[in-house]
């Protein structure tokens, strides 16, 4: 068999944790804009990214109507596998996709008519839902919402094989009942088939709206949403808009709701639910009272941790002395990954000058403290609309730039500014510590199937990491050789002594 030898390159040893590296940076598009709003995670190690495309050249193949969703499939490498458009003949907008349990993808956002690829219906702008095997292909196609508009934000499949649907409505006809007046967060539950099993809408007299949900552990739902009510379901209203938090049960019974923000402005981007049952919730605040403390100057990004119960925890403002957003949060094993945008100029949490706007990507502890950050960006608009987990413990970034380049790869807009695709692609990291470079080492053969061996070095000891830095196991080795048969398949990391030497190693379980 064939050995393939792995050599390693190593780090300065850090008592702060060091920002991952960037593995790839990817631009799509076309010569018109193309703005990606939603990335989900696959199974295969690659990435999902949806969005809306104008152009009819670059790397779409399928113009559009007019304004069309643009679905592009990534690879683990970031190389394209396939890309897809759907829509109207109308103005239509993409928000969210997620992965099925067959492999597949869910997504939703607004479809401007219904003609197209869109079902016919007797009204126009609705929620539409559609629902695509592995390839792409359109497997079948709901449009849900009334007389006036619809907007679907966020998508999600459900435990039972069904789907969760959030954002808002302004009717209260066709499929929408109980509006409370102007917008209403509108909440959808559908099968497995797309049949519509139940919908509630939740607000007040004024603008509501919800832009993220998440499925709890006992089965219900949390939703991240803003509203500028303060009567119907709203209660704890602080002023202008607020973040509003509603959980709910299973069938949709609302069980609790906590407004959250200041006399300023507040807005949520994204909720995730904790691995201890809370939730993380993360926005803008430019509010300086009420739930709010220690903005700068401008708009900050906002976290804010709740328990289960709805209950502030704790909160933490990031930014400088302009505009700074937060649009996504994933879990870490020690902490959280955050991505959104800043424009601030060597100021509070922010290093360097970003006039233009540069997307923004930092790592924070449990208890909120910043232990890392990076910037992308050229001398336009570039931003971060959401982060995910990749299978190997990395992070997955996806937003939009503008401008002819960002990080070296051109984008297809040349120097006219108009918006590309971003995907960012990070490397896993072990966390606190990075290691120093003592020696050249060898170590066969990777992929592994049951012993790893080293070589040029003598191994008396190691510990052993998942992809994320999460120490698994640490053991004497013997004859530089270790035995692993009884891990999973996967990637792994290695720490290995060499009596007062330690070196740092990746390899691949197969």
């Amino acid at each position: 068999m064939k050995q393939i030898l792995l050599f390693l390159y190593f780090f300065t040893i850090s008592a702060a944790s060091q920002a991952p590296v960037t593995q790839w940076t990817k631009c799509l598009g076309g010569s018109s804009t193309d703005e990606l709003n939603g990335i989900k995670a696959t199974s295969d190690g690659g990435a999902i990214v949806i969005g809306t495309t104008q152009s009819d050249d670059g790397d779409i193949t399928d113009p559009p109507g007019y304004i069309d969703f643009w679905i592009v499939k990534l690879d683990a490498a970031g190389a394209v596998q396939w890309q897809k458009t759907y829509g109207s003949n109308n103005t239509d907008y993409a928000y969210a996709i997620d992965q099925t349990a067959d492999g597949g993808y869910i997504f939703t956002g607004m479809a401007g008519s219904t003609d197209g690829d869109v079902t016919s219906s007797a009204y126009g702008s609705q929620i539409w839902v559609v629902k695509l095997d592995v390839s792409g292909n359109m497997q079948w196609q709901k449009t849900f919402g009334g007389s006036n508009q619809e907007y679907g934000y966020s998508v999600r499949q459900t435990t039972d094989g069904g789907y969760i649907v959030a954002g808002s409505s302004a009717s209260n006809d066709g499929n929408v009942t109980g509006n409370h007046g102007d917008f209403d967060v509108w909440i959808l539950k559908l099968s497995a088939t797309g049949t519509l099993q139940w919908q509630k809408s939740y607000g007040g007299s004024l603008f509501d709206e919800a832009y993220s949900i998440k499925q709890t552990s006992d089965g219900g739902y949390v939703v991240a949403a803003f509203t500028d009510s303060n009567d119907g379901n709203v209660t704890g209203f602080h002023g202008f808009y607020d973040i509003w938090i509603l959980k709910l049960n299973a069938s949709g019974i609302l069980m609790w709701q906590k407004t959250v923000g200041g006399t300023g402005q507040e807005r949520p981007n994204d909720i995730i639910v904790t691995t201890d049952n809370n939730y993380m919730v993360v926005g803008f605040t430019n509010s300086t009272d009420g739930d709010s403390t220690g903005t700068y100057l401008g708009v900050d990004g906002w976290v804010v941790k709740l328990s289960a119960a709805g209950v502030v925890q704790w909160q933490h403002t990031y930014g400088g002395n302009s505009q700074d957003v937060l649009t996504g949060i994933v879990q870490t094993p020690d902490g959280f990954a955050l991505t959104g945008s800043t424009s601030s100029n060597d100021s509070g949490d922010i290093t360097g000058s970003h006039p233009s706007s540069d997307a923004w990507v930092f790592k924070i502890n449990t208890s909120g403290a910043i232990q890392w950050q990076k910037y992308f960006g050229n001398n336009a608009i570039d931003r971060f609309t959401g982060i995910q987990k990749a299978t190997d413990g990395g992070l997955l970034l996806a937003g939009s730039t503008m401008g002819p380049s960002i990080e070296g790869v051109p984008t297809h807009s040349g120097f006219v500014i108009n918006d590309d695709y971003l995907v960012v692609k990070l490397s896993p990291t072990l966390g606190t510590e990075d290691f120093t470079d003592r020696q050249h080492l060898i170590v066969y053969p990777n992929p592994v199937t049951d012993a790893v061996h080293f070589s040029n070095g003598n191994i008396n000891a190691v510990e052993v990491y998942d992809s994320s830095g999460r120490l698994l196991r640490s053991n004497a080795v013997h004859n530089n050789t270790l035995v692993m048969p009884d891990l999973a398949t996967g990637c792994y990391i290695i720490k290995a002594y060499d009596g007062a030497q330690v070196s740092v190693l990746r390899v691949v379980k197969q």
